[in-house]
């Protein structure tokens, strides 16, 4: 069977944002992915969670693409405003997809370009919904930009708009396999605001150091917490506005 559309997400919670707006309540797994499927007016649904990062990101749309033939792939779920302008729940179409090696091994960074077409469906859809939208480019690192420095050199280095971890990953997949391919993201933090994280807490794949996390919600509770629910907060006001959008997209 040929799935019309596939939807890759990255994170748990953004996985069952977007099942809970196609209305989609039994979840499945295989080969440790997890997806889910449906048919909204008759248009054939899969969405799939990739974790987090590039490498997975690559690994899922392989498997998505083998198991479910989809015909239009979209990237969608939260990123990080790294132009100055984005404010949380702002919606980023990624006509641009760059690959920024953060990790410094040496990879080439590359540039990708979305499928223009779909595109334009896409920003007349959305314009006929009454929703704000940005059109831009969307930089693909190995780890979180966590400080504002780091974010404004991002922004500078190519004038791009926001930052993920999988989208180019899962853009290198569609063009080997010739699949159209675009990437819609909710804005979850600010370009001019430090999470106040620390990067040391993370490994080179982004996922956290846990034993060295529970040592600094240890000693400095008050300071860590209050972050964490800071950005839970934005968290669930970007997923909100993905949700918004989701069930509106299968109304029209």
């Amino acid at each position: 069977m040929a799935y019309s559309i596939g939807l890759i997400t990255a994170t748990e919670f953004e996985f069952r944002c977007i099942a809970r707006a196609l209305y989609i309540k039994k979840l499945k797994q295989k080969k440790g992915f997890r997806f889910a499927t449906c048919s909204p007016k008759g248009t054939d649904i899969v969405v799939i969670k990739t974790g987090v990062g590039i490498s997975n990101a690559r690994a899922a749309t392989k498997f998505l693409i083998k198991n479910f033939n989809t015909r239009i792939i979209i990237n969608t779920g939260i990123a990080g405003a790294i132009k100055p302008d984005l404010k949380i729940g702002d919606i980023i179409i990624g006509k641009d997809i760059i690959y920024d090696d953060t990790n410094g091994q040496n990879y080439p960074n590359k540039r990708y370009d979305s499928n223009n077409k779909i595109i334009k469906l896409i920003e007349h859809a959305l314009t006929d919904m009454g929703k704000t939208w940005h059109s831009g480019i969307i930089v693909s690192t190995d780890k979180p930009l966590f400080s504002i420095e780091k974010k404004n050199n991002m922004h500078m280095k190519y004038n791009a708009d926001a930052v993920d971890m999988e989208a180019s990953g899962i853009i290198e997949v569609c063009n080997d396999n010739e699949i159209p391919f675009i990437s819609i993201k909710s804005i979850s933090d600010y370009a001019d605001e430090s999470s106040g994280f620390n990067e040391n807490l993370l490994k080179k794949n982004g996922n956290p150091k846990i034993i060295e996390l529970i040592k600094l919600i240890m000693f400095h509770p008050f300071t860590t917490i209050s972050s964490s629910i800071k950005m839970l907060k934005n968290i669930h006001m970007a997923l909100s506005q993905l949700k918004s959008i989701t069930r509106e997209f299968i109304r029209n």
